[in-house]
């Protein structure tokens, strides 16, 4: 049987799965883990969340010390890694990690489910934190997946969607694809019901992979299939709408630049947000400031900004509409635009055609040899 599975959910709270000790367990259990267990769920409940990671830590400890290799030492132990990913905790967590995925196996029938949940949650965590030996340990733990019957599960897409992020620091584009890939065909096929953030991460790396290998339309398909299927579910800061979106952009940007837009038009590439936002052409430049390449800037990028321009021609209310990556060249576009200038205003012209202009700058850094860094 496949368990319940508690994530992070899309606005970033997090679900507390607590173990449930039966009456007749109870009684086995030692005083002395019992107490703080019983303040670990007294804190939850009262949402102090600093108590309950040290509630949960001290009732794990004290299960080390007097049951040892049991499936309540397990569980405590799961607890306690639930709380230090979310308060950010690094006592002892590999180790906390570590011993709850080696006593999943003395949870019955739910042994390979829970230990698959486990090693998805050690890798998110080690993601974060360090990713020494990690792909080994996710390789191992896909095998075991597949060994015991799980090959169309969440948690196998889970632990390849990891695999292509493990990937994509190192560049190696034709891998991430493939592991994204493979990720999004168990997501396609799976029925266990288990809610996962992971498939919108799957579609964002088999991007990358694609944009790595300059297949810039299925690339700017990827990131636009994630960009609907968050439309309205998230914050517009959420992190994968910021990431989607940004991508989405800047795929726009080189498939302009690259003469295939008709062939991203055709391939479905929406006119969406800002593109579907009516621009001014009424009005015409006199002066454009070049903007500065911020020193903090890695890679190229473009802000799209929206203005006014009141009757001399100066440029007022210069707002940020979105720019990437987020925050580089927020500033720079900013102070270009406010030094622009445009012409004065005639009989003819009526307020709307000097108002919410909007202007795309782009930001092109290369490296040693005039290669443009994207």
């Amino acid at each position: 049987m496949i368990m319940k599975k508690w994530v992070f959910s899309f606005i970033g709270a997090l679900s507390f799965a607590t173990v449930s000790l039966p009456t007749v367990a109870m009684a086995k259990i030692p005083t002395e883990v019992m107490t703080p267990y019983k303040a670990y769920n007294e804190a939850l409940k009262a949402k102090d969340l600093k108590l309950a990671g040290e509630k949960a830590y001290e009732a794990w400890q004290a299960a080390e010390n007097s049951l040892g290799d049991h499936k309540t030492t397990g569980d405590l132990a799961d607890n306690y890694t639930t709380l230090a990913r979310r308060l950010e905790l690094k006592k002892d967590v590999k180790i906390a990690f570590e011993r709850a995925i080696e006593l999943s196996s003395l949870r019955g029938d739910d042994a390979v489910a829970v230990r698959l949940q486990r090693e998805v949650a050690m890798g998110e965590w080690q993601l974060r934190y360090g990713t020494r030996g990690l792909a080994k340990r996710l390789k191992t733990a896909a095998e075991f997946a597949e060994a015991n019957g799980y090959e169309n599960s969440t948690f196998l897409g889970e632990i390849y969607t990891m695999l292509a992020q493990l990937n994509i620091e190192n560049r190696r584009h034709e891998t991430v694809e493939n592991y994204a890939e493979m990720a999004l065909e168990i997501f396609e096929n799976r029925t266990d019901g288990i809610e996962s953030y992971h498939p919108y991460l799957a579609r964002l790396y088999s991007g990358y992979g694609k944009e790595g290998q300059e297949d810039l339309v299925p690339a700017v398909m990827e990131y636009q299939h994630v960009m609907q299927n968050v439309e309205g579910k998230l914050p517009k800061d959420h992190p994968f709408v910021s990431r989607a979106l940004g991508r989405w952009l800047n795929m726009r940007h080189r498939i302009v630049r690259e003469g295939k837009l008709d062939e991203a038009q055709e391939a479905g590439m929406c006119e969406c947000w800002p593109y579907d936002k009516k621009r001014n052409e009424a009005i015409q430049p006199i002066k454009r400031v070049p903007p500065v390449m911020p020193r903090k800037a890695w890679q190229s990028g473009f802000s799209l900004v929206e203005f006014d321009v009141d009757d001399a021609g100066n440029v007022i209310n210069p707002r940020l509409l979105e720019s990437w990556p987020e925050e580089v060249f927020d500033k720079s576009s900013i102070k270009a635009v406010k030094q622009w200038k445009y012409t004065p205003r005639t009989e003819a012209e009526v307020d709307s055609d000097r108002t919410d202009i909007v202007t795309t700058i782009r930001y092109v850094l290369t490296g040693p040899r005039g290669r443009v860094i994207e």
